[in-house]
């Protein structure tokens, strides 16, 4: 193209205003902003904006991230997550020892707001989330929190064996 035929012609929300020394064009962003660019970047793509596209969706990206439920950051968050991922994610690495034999997350449990509403009164810092029956889902009525050593005690391979000794003449 020529570079009269450039002069106003527009490139994502960047109007060209003027040519410039090598190849670079002064443009103008729809948010009033003047920036300079090459040939080369406009035509590729590579520039769109002044920056303020790349702002506007990475402030979007938060807010979608942050609005959904607001509660990454809660200690039992973590908990939930990798709890579905065990049940529902066929490509976690322990997805065969709880998904993959049946186990799931209850219906309520699948959003984490009730998740917390649920086991957040009896957390305490450093307990994990157990199922009382071990081949029960996580539902309300079968998970409590326990310590590891609890825990390993609950394991589908445990067993609990009695000796006794007789002592006889």
């Amino acid at each position: 193209m020529r570079i009269e035929t450039l002069i106003g012609s527009k490139f994502g929300i960047l109007t060209i205003k003027e040519h410039m020394k090598n190849n670079n064009y002064l443009c103008t962003c729809e948010c009033g902003i003047s920036v300079i660019a090459t040939t080369t970047n406009l035509k590729r793509g590579r520039k769109k904006s002044c920056g303020c596209l790349r702002k506007k969706k990475a402030s979007e990206r938060a807010i979608q991230r942050n609005t959904t439920h607001k509660l990454s950051y809660h200690p039992l968050y973590n908990r939930w997550k990798q709890m579905i991922k065990r049940c529902h994610n066929v490509k976690h690495k322990r997805y065969q020892d709880y998904g993959g034999r049946g186990i799931i997350v209850c219906e309520r449990w699948h959003n984490v707001e009730n998740f917390i509403n649920d086991m957040n009164d009896s957390y305490v810092y450093g307990l994990t989330l157990e199922r009382i029956n071990n081949n029960g889902n996580y539902e309300p009525s079968n998970c409590r929190w326990a310590t590891y050593k609890e825990q390993n005690q609950n394991q589908k391979h445990c067993r609990t064996c009695t000796c006794t000794k007789e002592y006889g003449i």
